[in-house]
């Protein structure tokens, strides 16, 4: 990917080493989104409380981690920027399981109302948890929330940047960058 943004022409033979190990990454990450689907999907259709176990348990292990540690604003802007990846991965999740989910049961939309309540406790919780930590961070650390509208210009300076002629690489791949979504491995 370094290569073809930086529009490099010449290869050295160890280049083609790295083509193996690229595909080993790439059939690696692709069996550790199963597995995370494949866990959601277990919790979504387990009779018991496990998806709200799950659930604690992540929440609880992400507010533990980072409340009270020491933040400045980069390493802020770099958690804002993992909880909209986190967000979006995690959506991208749930709509597979619920197409599963329905395909298995012929479409019926009284499956998907009996879905609706643990998926509302899903989005809930993350909004509400990710609202915590932040508020708990600039808090403690004496950040303003100002620094939020900052890193909102931030990004947008850099899709507008991404969007002129000189622009290397491709549409938004900045924005890309920095939030965290690595388009191919």
């Amino acid at each position: 990917m370094y290569l073809t943004s930086q529009k490099i022409t010449t290869w050295a033979k160890h280049d083609f080493l790295y083509f193996p190990g690229a595909i080993v990454y790439a059939y690696l990450h692709a069996f550790l989104l199963l597995l995370q689907g494949t866990t959601l999907n277990v919790a979504f259709n387990s009779q018991g409380s496990s998806l709200m176990t799950i659930l604690i348990s992540n929440n609880f292990v992400e507010l533990k981690g980072s409340v009270f540690k020491k933040f400045a604003k980069p390493n802020l802007f770099q958690m804002a920027c993992s909880d909209v990846r986190e967000r979006f991965h995690l959506i991208i999740l749930v709509v597979f399981v619920i197409l599963r989910n329905m395909t298995a049961n012929h479409w019926r939309l009284d499956y998907l109302y009996d879905l609706l309540p643990d998926l509302m406790a899903i989005g809930i919780s993350e909004i509400l948890i990710d609202a915590f930590k932040h508020a708990f961070i600039t808090k403690f650390n004496d950040i303003s929330y100002i620094v939020y509208q900052d890193f909102s210009t931030t990004l947008a300076f850099d899709v507008a940047k991404s969007r002129e002629q000189t622009a290397s690489g491709d549409f938004a791949d900045q924005v890309s960058r920095r939030m965290g979504f690595i388009p191919i491995p």
